[in-house]
């Protein structure tokens, strides 16, 4: 196991002879998530404050705000998650006396759960990530874990989010969704050399790590450009014909993007200020279209760029004369991990059969830079054992039962 700390990592590790701590910071502003969850709550509590000015002039100022009371308090857990998530702060601390998880939140500093006392210590364990199939045959990624137990608690340093209770017995508390597999490795046995506590770890087999010994030749119809020396390696994707599942995907999208622009044209035209809170309402709605649009446009006109060299790695897409950067200029040696996802099937909500493409993802500390929706799972493979080779880093793959 490593134990040396990632070079991408931000996470802070302070340690002497009376304690050990740990800062975990947060996501920021910028994060996929964070927009995601923000433009929901933007949307919904533009609908809220709305509906409310609407209802002031029909009702009592105290009819209309007791109306709207529950819809309000939803807006307000929604601002408070997305404010959570975008700017939480995690302390975590052992001392001779006692365990101490601590959250900060613009200045202000809460304790979930209380200290727990220092001698009720007693297990450290590290589970890799693996994936696993649940109920329906589906595989469900699983992230890594490190978990301390004491006495009745556990504290968990998981890639999963939120906190949780297991049962009425074992507390469990997931401590921040912004650690990675390495970053884990590298606390774990941080942990156990100051505690004095041997590391447990689980052994999966349904993750494999395979030296390069790969001997494979490009596909002879594959249109993919690779260029590779000892300097750089570089890819190059153009676009792929149409496949019928662009095709069952296109009706949704043509469907969904008129209403939505039909709404907001409508909506433009109210008076002001009802205007600009119904366009705010619709910005979800632009969000999925937009989405929709691009899953479907990209594969028939987009371009990728993958280019890594001695000193960074970079992902550049170009989509109608656009320039859309994937992931911009990282330093190479951030790199952690290569994943290899072959095709699969799965079965959706309402139980139907669905294929998963397959998917590359080079681990990059918090960053993931995926290829996907490449014309054949083959093509993808070849790129996979490519890079890995050229890297001199293992290639992980999933292994399907």
């Amino acid at each position: 196991m490593l134990g040396k700390k990632p070079k991408s990592s931000q996470i802070k590790l302070i340690k002497n002879y009376q304690e050990i701590a740990i800062f975990i910071p947060n996501l920021g502003v910028w994060d996929s998530t964070v927009i995601f969850f923000a433009s929901f709550a933007i949307s919904w509590n533009s609908l809220v404050i709305l509906l409310t000015l609407v209802a002031w002039e029909e009702l009592a100022n105290l009819e209309a705000i007791l109306a709207f009371s529950f819809f309000w308090i939803i807006g307000l857990i929604l601002i408070y998650f997305v404010l959570l998530i975008a700017f939480r702060k995690t302390y975590f601390k052992i001392n001779q006396e006692n365990i101490s998880l601590t959250y900060e939140l613009f200045g202000f500093r809460w304790q979930k759960p209380k200290p727990a006392p220092r001698n009720e210590l007693n297990k450290l364990e590290f589970v890799p990530k693996y994936y696993a199939k649940d109920t329906g045959g589906n595989y469900r990624k699983c992230g890594a874990k490190l978990i301390i137990y004491a006495g009745t608690k556990q504290y968990q340093f998981s890639s999963l989010v939120t906190e949780i209770t297991v049962d009425t017995e074992i507390k469990q508390y997931q401590i921040s969704s912004l650690i990675t597999e390495f970053e884990l490795q590298w606390l774990a046995v941080e942990l156990s050399r100051w505690l004095g506590l041997p590391l447990e770890t689980t052994k999966l087999a349904l993750n494999t790590g395979q030296k390069n010994s790969y001997q494979g030749e490009k596909p002879y119809s594959s249109k993919i450009k690779l260029s590779k020396h000892p300097q750089a390696i570089s890819i190059f994707i153009p676009p792929y014909k149409a496949n019928k599942s662009l095709f069952s995907e296109l009706r949704p999208a043509i469907y969904w993007n008129s209403f939505t622009l039909f709404m907001t044209l409508f909506f433009c035209l109210r008076p002001w200020p009802e205007n600009i809170l119904l366009v705010l309402f619709t910005l979800t709605f632009w969000n999925v279209g937009l989405l929709m649009s691009y899953q479907i446009l990209f594969p028939l006109f987009g371009t990728t760029y993958l280019i890594i060299n001695q000193n960074t790695i970079s992902l550049n897409q170009e989509l109608f004369g656009f320039h859309i950067q994937r992931l911009k200029p990282t330093p190479k040696d951030h790199i952690d991990q290569l994943e290899f996802i072959p095709e699969h099937y799965y079965k959706d909500s309402e139980g139907d059969r669905q294929k998963r493409e397959a998917e590359l993802i080079i681990y990059l500390g918090r960053k993931e830079c995926k290829l996907t929706g490449i014309a054949t799972e083959i093509e993808l493979k070849w790129l996979a054992e490519e890079i890995s080779q050229w890297l001199n880093i293992p290639l992980t793959q999933l292994i399907r039962g």
